[in-house]
């Protein structure tokens, strides 16, 4: 039955038609028609599992945040202001965060997320660095988080690779962000190892990049300086690969390396006596990955900072 006042399809017009048509005025605009809405007919459009699923984990974020006392509600206000962002985004990004499928195999993971001028090296996988110049974050040049260690030519961190003695003879991935001033300067950006003859890195000499201990270690390509570099050096199958912003520029043969001294430094040969060789400029986000060689030719660069978990 039609329940309309005034004359049908006029600017008077008001009312339903057999709850097949609603006509009425919106906000003082002109007469609008739309169909009728049965009873619980609305907001029943059927949902795939896997946005049922984000929905579900988005819910349970929402009830963890409410759930914090104010005072740790507060305390993520804090650790987010430095990063432009609210305490429940950085809550979020930190909970829900990617995962690592690989992560019980990093050995080191640095972020070098603090605040500018410290000297504290925080490993996201709990491994221990000694700074003894000391190196410093500085907020200069940075590829996430706004700071990234600045070695100044006479300084550099050492860790002690607690997984196992021989770990360089089997697959490994080294990856990190390199950003080079003195392209020129006999410098190592990564380096493991503490034997003259039984050693590999990322070092850069007479203006280029080399990558092991070897006369065969030179890979013959140029260090570009003032620009943020994408590096990773591995071992798969005893073959030492070496890549720059995703690409595979250069591989050789690990010649049977077995160091047992553990060793791994950042901006300079720790440990070597007979180097001396500083890295002048600044490195982020790096992770050593201990029997797995993660990377491929063509591999795409990761847009934000590797998953702590």
């Amino acid at each position: 039955m039609a329940k309309v006042t005034g004359t049908l399809l006029s600017m008077s017009a008001r009312g339903q038609i057999a709850k097949s048509l609603v006509i009425k005025r919106v906000r003082g605009q002109a007469t609008v028609a739309q169909r009728y809405a049965y009873p619980g007919s609305v907001h029943t459009i059927t949902v795939s599992p896997a946005q049922a699923a984000q929905r579900a984990h988005y819910g349970a974020l929402v009830q963890g945040w409410r759930d914090l006392s104010l005072s740790d509600q507060a305390a993520w206000n804090v650790a987010a202001k430095r990063l432009h962002m609210s305490g429940w985004n950085l809550y979020v990004r930190s909970t829900h965060a990617p995962h690592d499928p690989y992560w019980a195999n990093v050995e080191s993971l640095l972020h070098f997320d603090s605040a500018s001028g410290s000297s504290a090296i925080v490993d996201a996988a709990g491994a221990v660095w000694t700074n003894p110049t000391p190196a410093l974050l500085s907020s200069v040049q940075s590829v996430f988080g706004g700071t990234s260690l600045q070695t100044t030519g006479s300084a550099g961190i050492g860790n002690t690779v607690a997984t196992t003695s021989t770990w360089m003879a089997n697959d490994w991935t080294w990856e990190g962000r390199v950003y080079s001033t003195d392209a020129a300067s006999h410098a190592a950006v990564w380096f493991a190892g503490t034997a003259a003859i039984d050693y590999v890195g990322i070092m850069q000499y007479t203006g280029v990049w080399w990558v092991d201990q070897a006369a065969t270690g030179s890979t013959g390509i140029p260090v570009q300086s003032n620009q943020w570099l994408t590096l990773g050096l591995q071992n798969k199958a005893n073959t030492l690969e070496f890549y720059i912003d995703g690409v595979l520029r250069f591989s050789v043969s690990t010649l049977g390396i077995s160091n047992a001294a553990t060793i791994q430094s950042l901006g300079n040969f720790y440990d070597i006596s007979i180097f001396d060789g500083p890295f002048t400029g600044y490195i982020d986000e790096t992770r050593l990955t201990i029997g797995v060689a993660r990377l491929t030719d063509g591999y795409t660069v990761a847009a934000s900072e590797f998953p702590s978990q």
